[in-house]
Protein backbone atom coordinates (compact mmCIF):
# COMPACT_ATOMS: atom_id res chain seq x y z
CA UNK A 1 0.00 0.00 0.00
CA UNK A 2 1.25 3.15 -0.91
CA UNK A 3 2.46 5.65 1.96
CA UNK A 4 0.77 9.04 2.54
CA UNK A 5 0.63 11.90 5.09
CA UNK A 6 -2.74 11.56 6.91
CA UNK A 7 -3.67 13.91 9.74
CA UNK A 8 -5.45 12.38 12.44
CA UNK A 9 -8.75 14.04 13.85
CA UNK A 10 -10.76 12.85 16.96
CA UNK A 11 -14.05 15.10 18.26
CA UNK A 12 -15.47 14.89 21.34
CA UNK A 13 -17.50 16.97 23.47
CA UNK A 14 -15.88 19.59 24.29
CA UNK A 15 -12.95 19.51 22.60
CA UNK A 16 -11.25 18.19 18.93
CA UNK A 17 -7.59 17.12 18.88
CA UNK A 18 -5.51 17.13 15.53
CA UNK A 19 -1.80 15.30 14.74
CA UNK A 20 0.42 14.76 12.45
CA UNK A 21 3.16 12.07 12.26
CA UNK A 22 6.73 13.35 10.52
CA UNK A 23 6.61 12.36 6.88
CA UNK A 24 7.09 8.59 6.10
CA UNK A 25 7.82 8.09 9.83
CA UNK A 26 5.48 5.81 12.62
CA UNK A 27 6.79 7.45 15.42
CA UNK A 28 8.16 10.60 15.11
CA UNK A 29 5.50 12.83 16.04
CA UNK A 30 5.47 16.37 14.07
CA UNK A 31 2.56 17.71 15.82
CA UNK A 32 -0.22 17.01 17.91
CA UNK A 33 -2.52 19.48 19.93
CA UNK A 34 -5.92 19.55 21.80
CA UNK A 35 -8.44 22.42 21.04
CA UNK A 36 -11.54 23.62 22.70
CA UNK A 37 -14.95 23.73 21.25
CA UNK A 38 -18.12 25.50 22.78
CA UNK A 39 -20.49 23.56 24.89
CA UNK A 40 -23.16 22.36 22.54
CA UNK A 41 -21.09 21.63 18.98
CA UNK A 42 -20.34 18.34 19.77
CA UNK A 43 -22.99 16.35 22.27
CA UNK A 44 -22.47 12.61 22.88
CA UNK A 45 -20.60 12.02 19.75
CA UNK A 46 -23.65 14.01 17.66
CA UNK A 47 -22.27 16.73 15.68
CA UNK A 48 -25.08 19.46 16.55
CA UNK A 49 -23.40 22.66 15.02
CA UNK A 50 -21.69 21.64 11.77
CA UNK A 51 -20.61 25.09 10.73
CA UNK A 52 -19.19 26.04 14.21
CA UNK A 53 -16.99 22.75 14.29
CA UNK A 54 -16.12 23.06 10.55
CA UNK A 55 -14.46 26.49 11.40
CA UNK A 56 -12.65 25.37 14.48
CA UNK A 57 -10.94 22.38 12.80
CA UNK A 58 -10.11 24.72 9.52
CA UNK A 59 -8.68 27.27 12.00
CA UNK A 60 -7.01 24.21 14.17
CA UNK A 61 -5.17 23.09 10.79
CA UNK A 62 -4.12 26.79 10.00
CA UNK A 63 -2.82 28.02 13.00
CA UNK A 64 -0.71 24.71 14.25
CA UNK A 65 0.76 24.52 10.24
CA UNK A 66 -0.83 21.28 9.39
CA UNK A 67 -0.35 21.47 5.79
CA UNK A 68 -1.54 17.80 4.91
CA UNK A 69 -5.13 18.06 3.44
CA UNK A 70 -6.22 14.11 3.77
CA UNK A 71 -7.60 13.23 6.76
CA UNK A 72 -8.71 10.59 9.12
CA UNK A 73 -11.45 10.78 11.60
CA UNK A 74 -13.46 9.30 14.73
CA UNK A 75 -15.18 10.62 17.34
CA UNK A 76 -16.20 10.04 20.83
CA UNK A 77 -19.81 7.52 21.60
CA UNK A 78 -19.12 6.59 17.83
CA UNK A 79 -22.41 4.34 17.26
CA UNK A 80 -20.85 1.49 16.50
CA UNK A 81 -21.99 -2.58 16.07
CA UNK A 82 -20.25 -5.28 16.13
CA UNK A 83 -20.69 -9.01 15.35
CA UNK A 84 -19.18 -12.20 14.68
CA UNK A 85 -19.65 -13.69 11.64
CA UNK A 86 -18.78 -16.70 9.46
CA UNK A 87 -17.28 -15.23 6.47
CA UNK A 88 -19.61 -15.94 3.15
CA UNK A 89 -18.01 -18.31 0.34
CA UNK A 90 -17.85 -15.18 -2.15
CA UNK A 91 -15.05 -13.39 -4.50
CA UNK A 92 -13.69 -10.87 -2.18
CA UNK A 93 -15.02 -7.80 -3.86
CA UNK A 94 -18.53 -9.01 -2.74
CA UNK A 95 -17.55 -9.70 1.04
CA UNK A 96 -19.46 -6.62 2.05
CA UNK A 97 -22.63 -7.07 0.10
CA UNK A 98 -23.12 -10.26 1.12
CA UNK A 99 -22.96 -9.10 4.80
CA UNK A 100 -25.27 -6.23 4.31
CA UNK A 101 -28.50 -8.35 5.08
CA UNK A 102 -27.07 -9.69 8.51
CA UNK A 103 -25.75 -6.15 9.98
CA UNK A 104 -29.04 -4.69 9.06
CA UNK A 105 -31.19 -7.12 11.30
CA UNK A 106 -29.33 -4.62 13.87
CA UNK A 107 -29.61 -1.45 12.28
CA UNK A 108 -33.87 -0.77 13.31
CA UNK A 109 -34.12 0.50 9.11
CA UNK A 110 -31.66 2.47 8.80
CA UNK A 111 -29.35 2.30 6.08
CA UNK A 112 -25.79 1.08 7.09
CA UNK A 113 -22.27 1.33 6.61
CA UNK A 114 -19.81 -1.44 7.19
CA UNK A 115 -16.69 -3.27 7.26
CA UNK A 116 -14.93 -6.31 8.65
CA UNK A 117 -11.60 -8.18 8.78
CA UNK A 118 -10.90 -11.88 8.60
CA UNK A 119 -10.30 -14.19 11.81
CA UNK A 120 -8.89 -17.48 12.44
CA UNK A 121 -11.09 -20.86 11.52
CA UNK A 122 -13.10 -18.58 8.52
CA UNK A 123 -15.09 -16.29 10.46
CA UNK A 124 -14.84 -12.51 10.64
CA UNK A 125 -15.19 -9.05 12.73
CA UNK A 126 -18.22 -7.10 11.39
CA UNK A 127 -18.57 -3.70 12.60
CA UNK A 128 -21.07 -1.27 11.12
CA UNK A 129 -22.46 2.42 11.71
CA UNK A 130 -25.47 4.39 10.41
CA UNK A 131 -24.94 6.09 7.32
CA UNK A 132 -26.37 9.03 8.36
CA UNK A 133 -23.82 9.20 10.97
CA UNK A 134 -20.89 9.17 8.55
CA UNK A 135 -22.69 11.48 5.84
CA UNK A 136 -22.55 14.07 8.65
CA UNK A 137 -19.40 13.63 8.97
CA UNK A 138 -18.01 14.18 5.65
CA UNK A 139 -20.03 17.10 5.32
CA UNK A 140 -18.48 19.00 7.87
CA UNK A 141 -14.61 17.67 6.36
CA UNK A 142 -15.93 19.01 3.19
CA UNK A 143 -17.10 22.26 4.83
CA UNK A 144 -13.06 22.67 5.90
CA UNK A 145 -11.83 22.24 2.81
CA UNK A 146 -9.82 18.94 3.89
CA UNK A 147 -10.13 15.59 2.14
CA UNK A 148 -11.70 12.60 4.46
CA UNK A 149 -9.86 9.44 3.28
CA UNK A 150 -11.17 7.46 6.69
CA UNK A 151 -13.92 7.47 9.37
CA UNK A 152 -12.33 5.00 11.62
CA UNK A 153 -12.72 3.24 15.09
CA UNK A 154 -11.00 5.01 18.59
CA UNK A 155 -10.31 2.48 20.39
CA UNK A 156 -8.31 0.21 17.34
CA UNK A 157 -6.36 3.90 16.73
CA UNK A 158 -5.37 3.63 19.87
CA UNK A 159 -4.04 -0.04 19.45
CA UNK A 160 -1.71 1.22 16.28
CA UNK A 161 0.13 3.58 18.99
CA UNK A 162 0.57 0.33 21.25
CA UNK A 163 1.76 -2.30 19.10
CA UNK A 164 5.34 -3.07 19.41
CA UNK A 165 5.57 -0.96 22.40
CA UNK A 166 2.73 -2.78 24.45
CA UNK A 167 1.63 -4.85 22.04
CA UNK A 168 3.90 -7.71 20.15
CA UNK A 169 2.21 -8.40 16.80
CA UNK A 170 3.91 -11.58 16.66
CA UNK A 171 3.07 -13.01 20.41
CA UNK A 172 0.40 -15.98 20.55
CA UNK A 173 -0.16 -14.61 24.13
CA UNK A 174 -3.87 -12.35 24.56
CA UNK A 175 -3.63 -9.38 26.01
CA UNK A 176 -7.08 -7.05 26.89
CA UNK A 177 -6.66 -3.32 26.05
CA UNK A 178 -8.93 -1.56 27.93
CA UNK A 179 -9.74 2.93 26.81
CA UNK A 180 -11.56 4.50 29.47
CA UNK A 181 -13.20 7.94 29.10
CA UNK A 182 -15.84 9.95 31.10
CA UNK A 183 -18.25 6.98 32.03
CA UNK A 184 -17.46 4.42 29.58
CA UNK A 185 -15.22 1.55 28.89
CA UNK A 186 -14.14 0.06 25.58
CA UNK A 187 -12.38 -3.31 25.66
CA UNK A 188 -10.33 -5.70 22.91
CA UNK A 189 -9.26 -9.20 23.38
CA UNK A 190 -6.03 -9.16 21.52
CA UNK A 191 -4.28 -12.03 19.69
CA UNK A 192 -1.07 -12.21 17.38
CA UNK A 193 -2.10 -7.86 17.26
CA UNK A 194 -5.51 -8.02 15.91
CA UNK A 195 -8.65 -8.05 18.00
CA UNK A 196 -10.57 -11.06 18.39
CA UNK A 197 -13.32 -9.65 20.75
CA UNK A 198 -14.98 -6.07 21.03
CA UNK A 199 -17.22 -4.76 24.47
CA UNK A 200 -18.10 -1.37 25.38
CA UNK A 201 -20.08 -0.26 28.37
CA UNK A 202 -21.27 2.82 30.47
CA UNK A 203 -19.43 2.53 33.53
CA UNK A 204 -20.45 5.29 36.65
CA UNK A 205 -17.22 4.57 38.30
CA UNK A 206 -14.32 2.39 39.41
CA UNK A 207 -16.16 -0.92 40.21
CA UNK A 208 -18.54 -0.72 37.02
CA UNK A 209 -15.35 -0.59 35.49
CA UNK A 210 -13.74 -3.23 36.75
CA UNK A 211 -16.89 -5.24 37.11
CA UNK A 212 -16.66 -4.85 33.12
CA UNK A 213 -13.34 -5.79 32.47
CA UNK A 214 -13.72 -9.27 35.08
CA UNK A 215 -16.94 -9.64 33.08
CA UNK A 216 -15.01 -9.56 29.33
CA UNK A 217 -12.27 -11.68 30.32
CA UNK A 218 -15.20 -14.27 31.72
CA UNK A 219 -16.85 -14.19 28.78
CA UNK A 220 -13.75 -14.51 26.33
CA UNK A 221 -12.37 -17.54 28.82
CA UNK A 222 -15.46 -19.68 28.09
CA UNK A 223 -15.43 -18.90 24.63
CA UNK A 224 -12.01 -19.82 23.85
CA UNK A 225 -10.52 -21.50 27.06
CA UNK A 226 -7.32 -22.60 25.50
CA UNK A 227 -6.21 -18.30 24.86
CA UNK A 228 -6.37 -16.84 28.90
CA UNK A 229 -5.41 -13.12 28.87
CA UNK A 230 -1.82 -12.56 30.10
CA UNK A 231 -1.92 -9.18 30.98
CA UNK A 232 -4.50 -5.93 30.83
CA UNK A 233 -3.22 -2.83 29.16
CA UNK A 234 -5.01 0.20 30.27
CA UNK A 235 -5.34 3.75 28.68
CA UNK A 236 -6.79 6.96 30.62
CA UNK A 237 -8.81 6.46 34.07
CA UNK A 238 -7.50 5.87 37.12
CA UNK A 239 -5.24 2.96 36.72
CA UNK A 240 -4.23 2.71 40.68
CA UNK A 241 -7.61 1.68 41.81
CA UNK A 242 -8.66 0.17 39.05
CA UNK A 243 -5.73 -2.43 40.00
CA UNK A 244 -6.93 -3.03 43.27
CA UNK A 245 -10.47 -4.10 42.38
CA UNK A 246 -9.85 -6.17 39.80
CA UNK A 247 -8.68 -9.67 40.74
CA UNK A 248 -6.22 -10.07 37.80
CA UNK A 249 -2.87 -7.95 38.70
CA UNK A 250 -1.07 -7.99 35.79
CA UNK A 251 -2.00 -4.74 34.64
CA UNK A 252 0.00 -2.10 33.26
CA UNK A 253 -0.21 1.78 31.72
CA UNK A 254 -0.13 2.01 27.88
CA UNK A 255 2.79 3.31 26.20
CA UNK A 256 1.53 5.22 22.78
CA UNK A 257 4.39 5.56 20.41
CA UNK A 258 6.95 3.45 23.52
CA UNK A 259 6.40 6.74 25.32
CA UNK A 260 5.26 7.52 29.25
CA UNK A 261 1.00 7.19 29.85
CA UNK A 262 1.25 11.05 31.03
CA UNK A 263 3.08 12.44 27.60
CA UNK A 264 -0.23 11.93 25.68
CA UNK A 265 -3.65 13.49 26.66
CA UNK A 266 -6.36 10.43 25.85
CA UNK A 267 -7.56 12.77 22.21
CA UNK A 268 -4.02 13.31 21.16
CA UNK A 269 -2.88 8.89 21.58
CA UNK A 270 -6.48 8.37 19.57
CA UNK A 271 -5.57 11.29 16.92
CA UNK A 272 -1.99 10.14 16.56
CA UNK A 273 -3.37 6.82 16.08
CA UNK A 274 -5.54 8.24 13.25
CA UNK A 275 -2.37 9.40 11.59
CA UNK A 276 -0.76 6.28 12.05
CA UNK A 277 -2.88 5.08 8.90
CA UNK A 278 -0.93 6.78 6.64
CA UNK A 279 2.63 5.30 7.10
CA UNK A 280 1.75 1.92 7.04
CA UNK A 281 -1.17 -0.04 6.78
CA UNK A 282 -2.97 -2.64 9.59
CA UNK A 283 -4.83 -6.02 9.21
CA UNK A 284 -7.45 -4.84 11.55
CA UNK A 285 -8.16 -1.29 9.64
CA UNK A 286 -11.64 -0.32 9.30
CA UNK A 287 -13.21 2.59 6.97
CA UNK A 288 -16.44 3.47 7.09
CA UNK A 289 -16.06 6.12 4.08
CA UNK A 290 -19.50 6.84 2.36
CA UNK A 291 -19.31 5.20 -0.94
CA UNK A 292 -20.21 8.63 -2.73
CA UNK A 293 -16.89 9.66 -1.59
CA UNK A 294 -15.25 7.15 -3.79
CA UNK A 295 -17.83 7.67 -6.72
CA UNK A 296 -17.60 11.38 -6.68
CA UNK A 297 -18.08 12.95 -9.73
CA UNK A 298 -15.81 16.12 -10.28
CA UNK A 299 -17.72 19.04 -11.55
CA UNK A 300 -17.41 19.30 -15.41
CA UNK A 301 -15.64 22.75 -16.15
CA UNK A 302 -13.35 23.20 -19.53
CA UNK A 303 -10.19 23.26 -17.96
CA UNK A 304 -7.27 25.40 -19.72
CA UNK A 305 -6.13 22.36 -21.56
CA UNK A 306 -3.97 23.69 -24.32
CA UNK A 307 -0.99 24.51 -22.79
CA UNK A 308 -0.89 21.73 -20.80
CA UNK A 309 -1.07 19.37 -23.61
CA UNK A 310 1.13 20.78 -25.50
CA UNK A 311 3.80 20.99 -22.65
CA UNK A 312 3.64 17.27 -22.43
CA UNK A 313 4.05 16.50 -25.98
CA UNK A 314 6.69 18.50 -27.15
CA UNK A 315 8.71 17.73 -24.03
CA UNK A 316 8.46 14.04 -24.91
CA UNK A 317 9.24 14.15 -28.47
CA UNK A 318 11.80 17.73 -28.72
CA UNK A 319 12.91 18.43 -25.33
CA UNK A 320 12.28 22.05 -25.30
CA UNK A 321 9.78 22.53 -22.70
CA UNK A 322 11.73 25.54 -22.20
CA UNK A 323 10.30 27.06 -25.04
CA UNK A 324 6.69 26.59 -23.42
CA UNK A 325 7.58 27.56 -19.92
CA UNK A 326 8.25 31.35 -21.82
CA UNK A 327 5.28 31.44 -23.94
CA UNK A 328 3.12 30.41 -20.66
CA UNK A 329 4.81 32.59 -18.81
CA UNK A 330 3.93 35.42 -21.60
CA UNK A 331 0.85 34.17 -21.59
CA UNK A 332 -0.14 34.58 -17.50
CA UNK A 333 1.26 38.13 -18.05
CA UNK A 334 -0.52 39.11 -20.77
CA UNK A 335 -3.77 37.35 -20.24
CA UNK A 336 -5.25 37.24 -24.11
CA UNK A 337 -7.57 35.08 -25.33
CA UNK A 338 -7.00 31.27 -25.99
CA UNK A 339 -8.14 32.40 -29.38
CA UNK A 340 -5.49 34.70 -30.22
CA UNK A 341 -2.90 32.40 -28.56
CA UNK A 342 -4.01 29.52 -30.94
CA UNK A 343 -2.53 30.82 -34.04
CA UNK A 344 1.17 31.30 -31.80
CA UNK A 345 0.61 27.81 -31.75
CA UNK A 346 0.45 27.28 -35.71
CA UNK A 347 3.76 28.91 -35.76
CA UNK A 348 4.84 26.85 -33.53
CA UNK A 349 3.67 24.06 -34.84
CA UNK A 350 5.61 25.07 -38.38
CA UNK A 351 8.85 25.52 -36.82
CA UNK A 352 8.86 22.26 -35.43
CA UNK A 353 8.35 20.61 -38.94
CA UNK A 354 11.34 21.96 -39.75
CA UNK A 355 13.47 21.07 -36.56
CA UNK A 356 12.24 17.40 -37.08
CA UNK A 357 13.46 17.77 -40.91
CA UNK A 358 16.41 19.53 -40.23
CA UNK A 359 17.71 17.19 -37.30
CA UNK A 360 17.48 13.81 -37.64
CA UNK A 361 19.79 13.20 -35.51
CA UNK A 362 17.95 14.41 -31.90
CA UNK A 363 14.63 12.91 -32.77
CA UNK A 364 15.90 8.83 -33.78
CA UNK A 365 12.76 7.68 -31.42
CA UNK A 366 10.69 10.80 -32.56
CA UNK A 367 7.52 9.04 -34.66
CA UNK A 368 6.85 10.78 -38.16
CA UNK A 369 5.58 13.71 -38.78
CA UNK A 370 2.21 12.79 -39.57
CA UNK A 371 1.37 10.60 -36.63
CA UNK A 372 2.88 13.39 -34.33
CA UNK A 373 -0.10 15.82 -35.51
CA UNK A 374 -2.03 13.18 -35.56
CA UNK A 375 -1.81 12.68 -31.58
CA UNK A 376 -1.76 16.51 -31.31
CA UNK A 377 -5.24 16.76 -32.88
CA UNK A 378 -6.53 14.10 -30.66
CA UNK A 379 -5.73 15.87 -27.40
CA UNK A 380 -8.54 18.27 -25.78
CA UNK A 381 -6.01 20.94 -25.74
CA UNK A 382 -8.36 23.88 -25.67
CA UNK A 383 -10.51 22.82 -22.36
CA UNK A 384 -7.37 22.56 -20.40
CA UNK A 385 -6.22 26.13 -20.83
CA UNK A 386 -9.79 27.75 -20.32
CA UNK A 387 -10.22 26.09 -17.39
CA UNK A 388 -6.87 26.84 -15.65
CA UNK A 389 -6.91 30.76 -16.33
CA UNK A 390 -10.52 30.53 -15.20
CA UNK A 391 -9.99 29.66 -11.39
CA UNK A 392 -6.87 31.80 -10.93
CA UNK A 393 -7.45 33.82 -7.57
CA UNK A 394 -7.05 37.57 -7.57
CA UNK A 395 -4.43 36.43 -5.29
CA UNK A 396 -1.95 34.04 -7.10
CA UNK A 397 -0.43 34.62 -10.35
CA UNK A 398 1.21 31.89 -12.63
CA UNK A 399 4.75 32.26 -13.62
CA UNK A 400 5.56 29.19 -14.99
CA UNK A 401 3.66 25.46 -16.48
CA UNK A 402 5.95 22.83 -16.50
CA UNK A 403 5.84 18.72 -17.04
CA UNK A 404 8.52 17.04 -15.06
CA UNK A 405 7.39 13.75 -15.25
CA UNK A 406 5.03 11.68 -18.06
CA UNK A 407 1.29 12.34 -16.32
CA UNK A 408 1.91 15.52 -14.21
CA UNK A 409 1.76 18.47 -14.78
CA UNK A 410 3.70 21.27 -12.42
CA UNK A 411 1.97 25.23 -12.24
CA UNK A 412 4.74 27.35 -10.52
CA UNK A 413 3.49 31.14 -9.42
CA UNK A 414 3.16 33.64 -6.74
CA UNK A 415 1.09 34.61 -3.96
CA UNK A 416 0.06 36.69 -1.33
CA UNK A 417 -1.36 34.53 1.19
CA UNK A 418 -1.47 30.44 1.55
CA UNK A 419 -4.91 30.59 2.00
CA UNK A 420 -5.37 31.66 -2.18
CA UNK A 421 -3.03 28.88 -3.16
CA UNK A 422 -5.17 26.12 -1.37
CA UNK A 423 -8.65 27.78 -2.51
CA UNK A 424 -6.50 27.43 -6.18
CA UNK A 425 -5.87 23.81 -5.36
CA UNK A 426 -9.76 23.20 -4.12
CA UNK A 427 -10.44 24.46 -7.40
CA UNK A 428 -8.66 22.72 -9.74
CA UNK A 429 -10.03 19.12 -8.30
CA UNK A 430 -13.11 19.96 -9.79
CA UNK A 431 -11.53 19.36 -13.19
CA UNK A 432 -12.34 16.41 -15.15
CA UNK A 433 -8.74 16.55 -16.62
CA UNK A 434 -7.02 15.86 -13.13
CA UNK A 435 -6.58 13.47 -10.17
CA UNK A 436 -6.23 15.17 -6.88
CA UNK A 437 -3.82 17.75 -7.14
CA UNK A 438 -1.59 18.94 -4.42
CA UNK A 439 0.53 21.51 -3.41
CA UNK A 440 4.29 20.70 -3.49
CA UNK A 441 5.85 23.20 -2.00
CA UNK A 442 5.66 26.96 -0.22
CA UNK A 443 8.74 29.59 0.43
CA UNK A 444 7.64 32.88 1.84
CA UNK A 445 10.49 35.52 0.90
CA UNK A 446 10.26 39.45 0.92
CA UNK A 447 9.62 41.06 -2.35
CA UNK A 448 9.26 45.39 -1.92
CA UNK A 449 8.42 45.41 1.77
CA UNK A 450 5.86 42.26 1.25
CA UNK A 451 5.51 38.83 2.05
CA UNK A 452 5.11 36.66 -1.15
CA UNK A 453 4.68 32.61 -1.19
CA UNK A 454 6.67 30.97 -4.02
CA UNK A 455 4.58 27.66 -4.53
CA UNK A 456 4.40 24.72 -7.28
CA UNK A 457 1.37 22.71 -7.53
CA UNK A 458 1.51 19.56 -8.88
CA UNK A 459 -1.57 18.18 -10.90
CA UNK A 460 -1.43 14.66 -11.95
CA UNK A 461 -3.47 14.01 -14.83
CA UNK A 462 -6.92 11.77 -15.10
CA UNK A 463 -6.58 8.47 -16.63
CA UNK A 464 -8.77 9.77 -19.64
CA UNK A 465 -5.65 12.33 -20.20
CA UNK A 466 -2.77 9.44 -20.16
CA UNK A 467 -4.51 7.11 -22.23
CA UNK A 468 -4.40 9.55 -24.85
CA UNK A 469 -1.25 11.11 -24.16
Amino acid sequence: MKKQNIAGLYIEDGKISVSRLKSGSASKVAKVVDVPIPEGTVEKGRILEADILAKLIKNAFSKNRIRTKNVAVTVSNLPLITHLSVLPKVPEDKIKEALKPEMSKYMTGEEALIDFYPLEKNKALLFAIKKSFADSLLSVIRKTGLNLVAIDIGLFAALRTLINNNVDPASEDTTMLGLISYNKIELAIIRKGIPQYIHSASASGISDMAREVELTQKSWQEESPEHPVKKIIILGGDTENLRSQLEEKDLELAKPLGDSADKYSFPQVISLGLALRGPQSYDFDINFLPPEKYREALMKKRFFSVFISWAVIITLFLGVSFMLSNMISSFQRKLVPVEQELSGYQNLLTEMERVLITKESLSGDISPKEEFISQLDRLPLVQILEDIRKFIPKEVWLTKISNRTKGSIVLTGKSLSQEAIYRYVNLLYFSEHFDEPKVASMITEEEKGFQVIDFSIVCPLSKEERDED
